[in-house]
């Protein structure tokens, strides 16, 4: 499993399931479109999987969302969200300044609540957008120079 550059041709060209086709397509234009977003390709053995991203970065605090979608079904559930996901916190820890990453996930996606926990993210309660259905998830980078 790889992070990579995004090429938009062939992430709209690659299958896409319905339940994740509309976010990915917003993700997408997202990165495209805003320099603060950084966006990677999520490949498997030189294929593009899914994405994962960082967003709503903030320079004062630290802190960003993380985003990422598995595009197919037969996809998910064999780790490559959890090397997609360390390879992201791998990033972070050597390429930015970020020193927080929070994943927003709902309490009926259990895979991604799980995905959060095994690399390491806390729950440290519910969302101001949702309150009731909203987790947030936090993981603090720790850096050999710290």
């Amino acid at each position: 499993v790889s992070l990579e550059p995004p090429s938009p041709e062939v992430i709209r060209a690659t299958f896409q399931a319905e339940d994740i086709k509309a976010s990915a397509e917003e993700w997408l234009e997202a990165g495209i479109e805003d320099e603060s977003v950084y966006y990677f390709a999520v490949c498997e053995n030189g294929k593009v999987v899914g994405q994962a991203l960082l967003h709503d970065m903030d320079a004062t605090t630290g802190e960003a969302l993380v985003a990422y979608d598995l595009f197919e079904p037969a996809h998910r559930g064999r780790g490559i969200g959890t090397l997609m996901l360390k390879l992201l916190q791998q990033f972070v820890r050597e390429e930015t300044d970020i020193r927080t990453l929070f994943i927003i996930t709902s309490r009926d996606n259990p895979a991604s609540q799980r995905l959060a926990q095994k690399c390491g993210f806390r729950y440290v309660g519910a969302s101001r957008e949702d309150p009731v259905n909203g987790m947030v998830f936090e993981w603090q980078a720790v850096r050999v120079s710290d």
